[in-house]
């Protein structure tokens, strides 16, 4: 619990408590006293402590509310030992849940004017995580956005609307990633293609020098495709089992240079049927940590053994990078 007074009333007993413990004046002039874990969380505290003749004198914070104090004063509180280091792999990143958008970014505001780097991480994630479980809807209400009636680029929609809700509100980098908004390399292609014994490229990114300097967050892809619709194993049909007609991402070096190569998809076996297969690496995919400027992802269709026959229609790259 926070204790606090105003400095008007009592004044004696007020000065009474500081000798025991720290004390912080808010935007209204309401006095909270604290304990010293908070001087280590903060270091705009840290060195107005150190200015301050008086080791014990209230220090003021005009930029922050009372509300908003107390609720850093009982985070700090609670996560007194908390830093840079260890904060993935606390359980605190929930600590703000169920609070609004509103006060989350006052609480934003509050961290960066008092230079608390892991308060400002923690609510960055509590506002991203708002954002990839607020419904399409009441994001386009906030905006004034009109809803797409095509669910095929609702999830391009959606990123275009959070981006347009975040500079709204003046939020910064961290609650992009976090939320999952990104900027993107996108290409496709619908050229036909069938053939048989192969490792053909079909689709390819060239990441140009100034691009990805963040580092890439999630590479998606797409590929409609079939095998020749037959062979003589019937026990196998229709399934995954001695498959031979697949697909694979490469990334090379600028020199041609393969770096890794990784399975993409795997047609059913003695298939006819169009199938709209799709794979996420995501950024704690090994592939990430090939994928920088001057390399480039290439999807290869491939078809081994004689009677395998790769046949695509359409296959889509999106690379998603800070």
């Amino acid at each position: 619990m926070v204790e606090s007074s105003t400095i008007d009333k009592s004044p004696g007993a007020a000065a009474e408590a500081l000798e025991q413990r720290n004390a912080l004046i808010s935007r209204t002039g309401e006095m909270l006293l604290v304990s010293d874990s908070i001087f280590k969380h903060s270091q705009l505290l840290s060195t107005m402590n150190c200015v301050l003749e008086s080791e014990r004198e209230a220090i003021p914070l005009p930029n922050v509310s009372t509300s908003c104090l107390k609720r850093i004063i009982q985070f700090v509180e609670c996560n007194p030992t908390l830093s840079l280091q260890n904060v993935a792999s606390s359980q605190c990143c929930d600590y703000f849940h169920g609070i609004s958008i509103e006060e989350l970014r006052e609480l934003m505001l509050a961290a960066n004017y008092m230079d608390m780097p892991v308060l400002l991480l923690i609510v960055g994630r509590s506002i991203g995580e708002i954002f990839k479980d607020m419904p399409l809807e009441n994001l386009a209400k906030r905006v004034g956005f009109k809803k797409p009636e095509d669910d095929v680029i609702k999830k391009e929609y959606l990123n275009d609307l959070i981006v347009h809700f975040v500079k709204e509100y003046g939020l910064c980098i961290p609650i992009l990633d976090y939320a999952g908004v990104w900027n993107r390399i996108s290409i496709q292609t619908d050229a036909a293609f069938q053939k048989g014994n192969c490792t053909d490229l079909y689709l390819s990114i060239y990441l140009p020098n100034e691009v990805v300097t963040r580092g890439p967050r999630a590479l998606e892809i797409s590929v409609d495709s079939h095998d020749q619709g037959w062979s003589s194993y019937p026990h196998q049909h229709n399934t995954r089992e001695g498959s031979w007609t697949y697909g694979e991402v490469w990334v090379r070096d600028g020199k041609g240079e393969k770096l890794c190569s990784f399975e993409v998809y795997c047609n059913l076996h003695a298939c006819h049927n169009w199938e709209l297969q799709s794979k996420t690496f995501d950024r704690y995919h090994e592939i990430m940590s090939y994928i920088k400027p001057g390399v480039s992802i290439d999807l290869m269709l491939c078809a081994r053994f004689p009677g395998w026959i790769n046949n695509t229609r359409f296959a889509k790259m999106t690379l998603f990078f800070l």
